[in-house]
């Protein structure tokens, strides 16, 4: 679980890069250029709440935490579907296109941890739960590999 949390720091990071988009020409850039700076304050807050709320999960398996944690899973999820959503003016369509397939990956990930962290017990915590966990894990890493891409696709656009 701990690799999970370092792989959301990393994809958190990776969305935050995205919310210093350079300035815009035009007014459909700017509003673009805006709804991903809100979205990515929204992902990385959940993403935020996730870390916590999953470390206290497997300190103590109740059910109120598993509750939280499937919460935070609800927030990323609208928050990957909003991501996925936007509509980008001509010159972003590259990197709404990363965001796009980031947040697919995402998305996948986040039913592996959904499945997996609704139904875990201390009695499930072993190799076996680990492993169907990293599947999870292989589509944040995706994720935010994309959303790196994305990130630097921005960084080209006014250099």
């Amino acid at each position: 679980m701990r690799k999970l949390v370092k792989r959301l720091a990393v994809f958190v990071l990776a969305a935050v890069m995205l919310a210093a988009m350079p300035a815009c020409s035009s007014a459909s850039e700017a509003e673009y250029t805006q709804k991903v700076e809100e979205v990515v304050t929204r992902l990385s807050e959940a993403s935020s709440a996730f870390y916590s709320d999953v470390e206290t999960l497997f300190r103590d398996l109740t059910d109120e935490n598993r509750t939280k944690v499937m919460g935070d899973l609800d927030e990323m999820e609208a928050v990957f579907k909003e991501i996925a959503a936007l509509e980008a003016p001509k010159k972003y369509e590259e990197v709404q296109n990363c965001l796009s397939q980031s947040a697919d990956s995402a998305l996948k990930g986040i039913a592996v941890y959904r499945t997996e962290l609704g139904a875990v017990t201390a009695d499930t915590v072993d190799d076996a739960f680990l492993e169907r966990v990293a599947e999870g894990d292989g589509y944040l890493q995706d994720a935010r590999d994309k959303m790196m891409e994305a990130a630097e696709l921005v960084g080209s656009l006014d250099s």
